[in-house]
């Protein structure tokens, strides 16, 4: 059989009776909230703890690293500071034996050098030296002037001073040769 429920209260104490019920359940489920959030706090404080641990035994091991490798550091900067400046030194290197070939190659039978000047700042070769005749020297200067391949060296102009070619044997001559690389 079933249970009959006599609920014999006046309605206005019925209406209160609902709203206490309402109340404590509200009540009770708001404690409920509270406990879970203070226990879901504690864990999030006991994570920072154990974060924040971890974050300091980092950087101590990362100040000790460095400091292991601070000698090797120096030494890897100052490698590469060396390195940089055998690159600019490199840089301005000339390589003179294919160049002094190339104008050896030119030079005729019939001519004998004394001194040759190489000037890299002012792109110039001096030639000095002594001609058997008049057109070894000239044909001495016509092949300086055919150096145009300026793969190692680039003649624009060789040049004789005036006076010299009045001479027919036995000359000696200064030969300005100007280039366009070196």
């Amino acid at each position: 059989m079933y249970a009959t429920r006599l609920n014999l209260l006046p309605t206005q104490k019925k209406k209160r009776l609902q709203s206490m019920v309402m109340f404590q359940s509200t009540k009770s489920l708001l404690e409920v909230l509270l406990f879970v959030s203070c226990i879901v706090g504690m864990v999030f404080l006991g994570a920072e703890l154990t974060l924040q641990r971890h974050f300091n035994d980092l950087t101590v091991s990362l100040i000790s690293l460095n400091n292991q490798h601070i000698n090797s550091n120096r030494d890897i900067k100052k490698i590469n500071r060396r390195l940089h400046e055998l690159t600019l030194i490199e840089r301005d290197h000339i390589t003179w034996t294919p160049i002094l070939a190339r104008v050896f190659e030119t030079v005729p039978n019939g001519i004998t050098l004394d001194a040759l000047e190489l000037d890299a700042t002012k792109k110039m070769l001096l030639f000095a030296g002594i001609a058997n005749t008049r057109d070894d020297l000239l044909l001495f200067q016509e092949s300086l002037q055919s150096l145009t391949d300026c793969a190692t060296l680039c003649i624009q102009s060789a040049n004789l001073p005036e006076g010299i070619l009045t001479q027919r044997e036995k000359i000696s001559f200064t030969l300005t040769a100007t280039t366009g690389s070196l």
